[in-house]
């Protein structure tokens, strides 16, 4: 069985190509498939990515290259709305995509308000234009972006046969723009779960953050935050973003540079060794979090949890029961509990453990294979007994 996965990159740079690369590698494992990427012109390649696939191409002509293919099976990722609307268009295989991303929800990406201090609960639609305006900051620079064209990539979802969710939150929001129910799947993105880090040494006063350096994910109010806690607690961030230079002035001007750390991106291997000597992981967002899988990831590890009620971590994070949400934006709040997860280590375990078991319900091997096995129609050739 021939599946096309069809992604803008071919390399992992975030938490979609870490799942596609787990899907793909969990999918092989179950099935008898041979599986092709498709990816965007210009993209950086990694060979480390591709080798997963039995071939790698860049796309030219989408509906030439799926006629030459002729796939049982398309499965799409991030994508152009050009490319949704191709693959509306055509009937004589399975079309399947899963929504990683706000890309297709919100003109600025990322359902922040229009000065970026709180979640937008406002549905995606023409009155979006009169909201933010029709030019948005894009990866690079400044791009003109239409709510029209995300009307467009809304009726092109509702022709495939199915489309994914990672989270109840998301699953709403494609609601709220039309998407048939009947259409809709949740399934949490898959990945290889760390162990727990039972008798590993642990820094008391360690807190790590994981992610972009961008406004939105809130590392400015995780600064502030620190600010208002005991010297001794020390930072570390992984990751980068066009807004690095500006926190590290932030932390300097707050007189926190011996406890704030900025690492770079780095990769997961490392992330997993600094998880296992973490008192803490810390998501501050404010602009919503489709899923959070770096905060999944802690849990599992039985690393504690403090994030905010923004998206989708409300699937596995429980405010007093898995770890400790607040709201997003409030300084105050986060910094009292930071402090009071920190300050009670046997108390902010056991939550830990709950959110554990609480993860492996949503990203457990066995029973995502079987899900995908129904959504994109592999049962027919199946290596073992899955369905």
């Amino acid at each position: 069985m021939r599946v096309v996965w069809i992604n803008r990159k071919a390399a992992v740079e975030g938490g979609c190509e870490r799942a596609l690369a787990a899907t793909v590698e969990l999918l092989h494992r179950d099935f008898e498939l041979e599986s092709i990427l498709l990816y965007e012109l210009g993209s950086k390649v990694d060979r480390d990515f591709t080798k997963l696939f039995s071939a790698a191409f860049p796309v030219a002509s989408l509906e030439a290259q799926l006629a030459r293919l002729s796939p049982d099976t398309v499965f799409i990722h991030r994508a152009r709305t050009s490319w949704l609307e191709t693959l509306a268009s055509l009937s004589h295989f399975h079309r399947v995509a899963f929504v990683h991303d706000h890309d297709m929800l919100c003109l600025r990406r990322h359902k922040l308000t229009l000065r970026g201090t709180r979640p937008c609960n406002k549905t995606a639609g023409l009155s979006c234009a009169l909201r933010c305006g029709p030019v948005q900051r894009g990866p690079v620079s400044l791009e003109l972006r239409s709510p029209m064209a995300l009307q467009r990539g809304h009726k092109a979802l509702n022709k495939l046969d199915a489309v994914i969710a990672p989270s109840r939150y998301m699953l709403n929001l494609l609601e709220e723009v039309g998407i048939d129910e009947h259409r809709l799947h949740r399934l949490a993105p898959y990945t290889q779960l760390p162990n727990a880090r039972d008798g590993r040494r642990v820094n008391p006063r360690r807190v790590l953050y994981v992610g972009a350096l961008t406004r939105g994910k809130g590392v400015g109010q995780l600064l502030d935050a620190l600010a208002l806690l005991d010297s001794d607690i020390e930072i570390e961030l992984l990751g980068d973003g066009p807004q690095r230079e500006q926190f590290e002035a932030q932390a300097e001007s707050l007189g926190l540079s011996p406890q704030v750390h900025f690492h770079g991106r780095v990769d997961q291997a490392e992330v997993f060794d600094r998880l296992e000597e973490a008192a803490l992981l810390v998501l501050p967002s404010i602009a919503p979090e489709t899923f959070a899988l770096v905060g999944a990831e802690a849990l599992a590890a039985e690393v504690p949890v403090v994030g905010t009620r923004a998206g989708g971590t409300i699937d596995w994070l429980c405010d007093g029961m898995t770890g400790a949400m607040v709201m997003p934006g409030d300084v105050p709040a986060l910094a009292r509990a930071m402090a009071s997860t920190l300050d009670n280590p046997l108390r902010s375990l056991h939550r830990a453990r709950r959110g554990r078991q609480r993860v492996l319900e949503l990203i457990n091997a066995e029973a995502q294979s079987r899900q995908l096995a129904r959504v994109l129609k592999l049962s027919a050739v199946a290596k073992r007994e899955v369905a």
